[in-house]
């Protein structure tokens, strides 16, 4: 599993790339948890400044999800609410206030129900707030204004929002054959 997972691959050449062992910060860590299926269009990537979920956005961003445009909103509250009701008060003696936290939406209990509403959050991970992590549809360069923003009254949330050409060749193999089992190409 490690050895064909693109997250896990991604992650520990980071993690090789960018130790500084004087950081104490920030520790790698392997955690092995039981398996949950989670569809490649319910992956999120939040940015946490100052203990303030102030941008999201979708994880896997070569993909356009229809499911994933029509519950945007829904999506942005349910997690919204989570990292608020959830999260931020089991984090507030995190060593850092400002961190990156990867979010899954999976299927509640009840087979085939992929109502947004019933669909449970998870955390995957947490993550440096550096340059170092993948800004997925947000710049470092560009746009840390928005990353560190306190004036929003909600995050800032983007998605795919069309097809983008080329972008099946970019994928990585397992998501391509997930996209194609899921819509019987």
């Amino acid at each position: 599993m490690f050895v064909i997972s693109e997250r896990i691959y991604q992650d520990m050449l980071l993690a090789t790339e960018a130790q500084n062992p004087s950081d104490d910060l920030f520790k790698e860590n392997i955690i092995l948890r039981p398996f949950i299926p989670i569809d490649v269009d319910m992956e999120f990537r939040g940015f946490v400044f100052q203990q303030n979920l102030t941008c999201l956005s979708q994880y896997n961003y070569l993909i356009y999800s229809q499911r994933l445009n029509q519950s945007k909103d829904n999506i942005l509250e349910k997690i919204t609410s989570f990292f608020n009701e959830i999260v931020k008060p089991k984090l507030n003696t995190y060593p850092s206030n400002d961190y990156v936290i990867d979010f899954a939406l999976t299927k509640s209990d009840k087979l085939d129900d992929e109502n947004i509403n019933s669909m449970k959050v998870w955390v995957i991970e947490l993550n440096p707030f550096m340059e170092t992590t993948d800004g997925a549809l947000f710049s470092w360069q560009h746009e840390r204004h928005i990353l560190e923003s306190k004036s929003m009254d909600k995050p800032c949330f983007r998605i795919t929002e069309k097809v983008r050409p080329g972008s099946w060749t970019m994928l990585p193999n397992s998501v391509r054959q997930w996209i194609t089992n899921e819509n019987h190409i």
